[in-house]
């Protein structure tokens, strides 16, 4: 009889406790976990201090040393969580959508890319003119590939985003000049927009302006020149432009202390010709021409 009454016992507490262990029906459960966040940057290296968010909140920094830079263990709770890392001079990620689970400890991997400089390349002729449509190229240290490119625009300025930080050899050309370059340093925490200023030689030229006896301009006059050694035909010159609605012509690409022979034609007017040698203080002509 005592040896039933005892089994009974035993039978009502192992009942109570599983009615106390046991969840009611319906009742949520909340799934907790551990998520392992490892930030590194685009070559792959631990990013050590860089914060973590979870739903906008700071959970903390990464780790700074050892195998475990980098990497920040966080309990995670529900089935909806935004995950990111941001670090100063690095571009702040996107957010990750990460849910607890009860398989066992998660890993995500963040990448976070290195913030990086506006260079603005500011180009002018050896006049101090703004230079338009001048090619501005960005190299790497050893001239061995094209990293970025860019063209002035009307204020002789070009713009090249993104640029990591290093050396970099920056080379600039524009038709009628001769073309230049220049090493450059690029170093994001020092100048997170950087401005480089180069100057292009103009090429020997003439500048023409060609005007009526009363100094008025003339448009659509016909501007050609030619060697004075190579002057047998009309066929013969080199360069033919036109004047536009200022009178202004260029002939361009010439060599300095060359002679040369410049015909100046339009209908009503007398054709002018002119002997000229371009020198770096007389590469401009004013050309008067009279009824015919």
């Amino acid at each position: 009889m005592i040896k039933r009454i005892f089994l009974f016992l035993i039978f009502i507490i192992v009942i109570g406790c599983s009615s106390q262990n046991s969840a009611p029906t319906g009742a949520a459960t909340t799934v907790t976990s551990t998520l392992d966040i490892v930030v590194q940057d685009t070559f792959k290296n631990g990013i050590g201090g860089a914060d973590i968010y979870v739903n906008n909140q700071v959970k903390g920094q990464t780790n700074l040393y050892g195998e475990s830079k980098g990497h920040k263990i966080i309990l995670l709770q529900g089935n909806f969580n935004l995950v990111r890392a941001e670090k100063d001079n690095f571009y702040p990620s996107q957010s990750n959508i990460v849910s607890a689970t009860a398989q066992g400890q998660q890993q995500i991997v963040i990448t976070l890319e290195k913030k990086r400089t506006s260079l603005e390349v500011n180009i002018k002729d050896d006049y101090q003119n703004k230079v338009a449509g001048a090619t501005v190229i960005l190299h790497n240290e050893d001239n061995s590939s094209t990293i970025k490119l860019g063209v002035t625009n009307e204020k002789g300025l070009a713009t090249v985003d993104r640029v990591s930080d290093g050396k970099y050899f920056l080379k600039v050309s524009a038709p009628g000049y001769t073309s230049t370059h220049s090493m450059v340093e690029v170093l994001y925490t020092e100048n997170k927009d950087q401005v480089f200023s180069l100057q292009l030689i103009r090429l020997p030229h003439f500048d023409i302006e060609v005007i009526d006896n009363a100094g008025w301009p003339l448009d659509h006059a016909e501007v050609s020149i030619s060697l004075k050694e190579e002057v047998t035909s009309e066929n013969t010159f080199l360069q033919k432009t036109y004047s536009d609605s200022l009178g202004r012509a260029v002939l361009e690409n010439l060599l300095f202390h060359q002679l040369y022979v410049i015909t100046v034609k339009k209908r009503g007017y007398a054709t002018i010709t002119l002997e000229e040698r371009p020198t770096p203080y007389h590469q401009s002509l004013r050309i008067p021409l009279m009824l015919d």
